[in-house]
């Protein structure tokens, strides 16, 4: 996850996808932090009210009052964001939430999509 073009003043994040090695340029996500923070919500109650992993970065303080993030704290929350997209991806979940983090991420996966 990178920081990406800003929508306004506030920061985006794009998902880049690799598979076997190669970029698909039709598949990847570019959404504010919210988006992923939803996302996190919505896998939650479709893996049985359990998180689909236990480390979503957290909202910053100051931007809670309107404060834009400086680009570090930026950085930090892409860096927040890749390490819990990986434990997203890395646990066993329930087929309906692979199903929306697929459909979130703009990934084609014929095992998962079918379902």
């Amino acid at each position: 996850v990178e920081v990406g073009a800003k929508d306004g003043t506030h920061p985006q994040f794009t998902v880049t996808v690799v598979k076997n090695g190669h970029v698909d340029p039709h598949e990847g996500v570019t959404a504010r932090f919210g988006a992923f923070r939803d996302l996190d919500i919505r896998l939650a109650a479709l893996n049985n009210g359990t998180p689909a992993a236990y480390n979503f970065p957290p909202t910053f303080a100051k931007q809670k009052w309107g404060f834009t993030l400086s680009a570090k704290e930026e950085r930090s929350r892409a860096e927040g964001l890749t390490t819990w997209l990986h434990a997203v991806l890395s646990n066993e979940i329930e087929a309906t939430a692979a199903k929306e983090c697929v459909r979130f991420l703009k990934i084609s996966d014929d095992r998962i999509n079918r379902i």
